[in-house]
């Protein structure tokens, strides 16, 4: 917690007190002596005086700077940010890229259960079956040969289990993506001089799972 040198009298935040270090108070001309948070002297109204944090921003804006004000109530400085809006072109683009990333962490879970280097053989297991669906010729197949064998089954059969397999994830990458395109559509879609914008652009939430299949 972060401790400021405060007028009581007045309420004026006079500027951070480290503890542990000397002070120079302008207004009396003089340096006191390092103090714990509380009254410094009894015939001065200056006390070192903790802090607490408001880390909330308006929306669309952010932080350039902070404030310091004493809340004699609570007997606390409150720090807040000054803060500066952002452009709504600016904050389409982070948009943009938020929803991006989200979409390609959620094309990484589908995958997630395979390692890289299973995954590094799907394309070859593809142009294997679909070899394999031409010319009904194991030659055409050798890997998925390998791996029939090895589990079992026939041929064929392994043939129909990469098929099914490269369909189902063909759909679920495809609704990922299309979601995807959708809201990044919607983004861009917004007129940065409309009064709404920021509305507009607040209520499209990338990681809100309603906007994903």
């Amino acid at each position: 917690m972060r401790s400021f040198l405060v007028n009581l009298d007045t309420g004026e935040v006079l500027g951070p007190a480290p503890l542990g270090r000397r002070l120079r108070v302008g207004s009396i001309k003089r340096a006191v002596s390092p103090a714990a948070v509380g009254r410094l002297w009894e015939d001065q109204p200056f006390a070192v005086v903790g802090s607490e944090r408001d880390a909330s921003l308006p929306a669309g804006h952010r932080a350039t700077g902070e404030t310091a004000s004493y809340d004699g109530e609570a007997g606390l400085v409150v720090v807040a940010s000054t803060s500066e809006a952002v452009p709504i072109a600016e904050q389409q683009l982070a948009k943009a890229a938020a929803i991006r990333a989200e979409g390609a962490r959620r094309l990484n879970e589908i995958t997630a259960a395979y390692t890289p280097e299973e995954r590094d053989t799907w394309a070859q297991q593809a142009r294997e079956a679909d070899a394999y669906g031409v010319s009904a010729d194991a030659a055409d197949a050798p890997m998925l040969a390998a791996m029939a064998t090895a589990r079992g089954i026939t041929l064929a059969a392994m043939v129909g289990r990469v098929d099914a397999a490269r369909t189902a994830f063909t759909a679920a990458a495809g609704a990922v993506l299309g979601a995807q395109q959708k809201l990044e559509t919607d983004v861009w879609a917004i007129d940065p001089e409309d009064a709404g914008a920021q509305a507009a652009l607040d209520g499209l939430d990338p990681a809100d799972a309603g906007n994903w299949p």
